[in-house]
């Protein structure tokens, strides 16, 4: 069922799923309450889109990505640890609040997770390498290409909504489960290791900097390393059920 925090964070459950989804990205104001809370050091560079690819830019934080974000922007320029550490906060914060039990708590979606968010329930594979691209011609919207107007949030060259970089959550219709920006806004870290060899994290939904086919279709990820930061890197968040 349908259940929001104390950040003001709506959840919904998913079938196939025994998590409770955030049915958007972390904000900038979500966000802004942990880094105040904790002094969590969120570094000071990340790398930016520009004209000749991407460049590691000093001065550039989640604060300061370099394009103007309100509060209720999701935040970017956040890496996997970044992550992880909001989950693990809110957790403390919450459990200490009674909102949840001593034996709930946050953390970033299983890769299989959000398959089932977006509608992937036939995928095969054993690690989201095997996953990858594993259902082609199926997009969060559906199966046409391109993208309808206001689809979501992707790059200009598709012509399809009015932002040019990141939008507010919910900017959008949801999909069928009343989940915002599967498509679109930022790529969201995920829980998972890319494969066996476990040197790389695994994010899910093509970025608002994105016009690829191949990018945006449900089953595509795109995996680095969980130390690097980028302008349109965020996560959303998910509370498994308790048994």
């Amino acid at each position: 069922g349908a259940w929001t925090n104390s950040l003001g964070m709506p959840f919904v459950s998913v079938p196939s799923a025994p998590v409770r989804f955030c049915v958007w990205e972390t904000r900038v104001q979500d966000f802004a309450k942990f880094v105040e809370a904790t002094g969590h050091d969120t570094g000071d560079e990340m790398f930016v889109a520009g004209t000749n690819g991407w460049q590691l830019c000093p001065g550039r934080n989640w604060r300061a990505p370099g394009f103007p974000q309100t509060p209720r922007h999701p935040v970017v320029g956040v890496n996997w640890h970044d992550a992880r550490a909001f989950c693990q906060w809110l957790t403390d914060h919450e459990r200490r609040q009674s909102r949840i039990g001593d034996r709930e708590g946050y953390r970033l979606p299983t890769d299989v997770e959000w398959s089932a968010a977006v509608g992937l329930t036939n995928e095969t594979g054993g690690n989201p390498q095997a996953r990858f691209l594993g259902v082609p011609g199926v997009f969060p919207w559906g199966t046409h290409w391109p993208p309808t107007t206001l689809a979501g949030n992707f790059a200009p060259e598709l012509g399809v909504d009015p932002f040019d970089r990141t939008a507010p959550v919910g900017s959008f219709a949801p999909n069928l489960l009343g989940i915002f920006d599967l498509a679109g806004n930022v790529a969201e870290w995920c829980e998972d290791r890319w494969n066996d060899e476990k040197t790389f994290r695994v994010l899910r939904s093509a970025p608002w900097n994105n016009d690829c086919r191949l990018c945006l279709m449900s089953s595509y990820r795109f995996v680095n390393l969980p130390e690097v930061r980028m302008d349109f890197y965020g996560f959303r968040v998910v509370l498994p059920l308790s048994n």
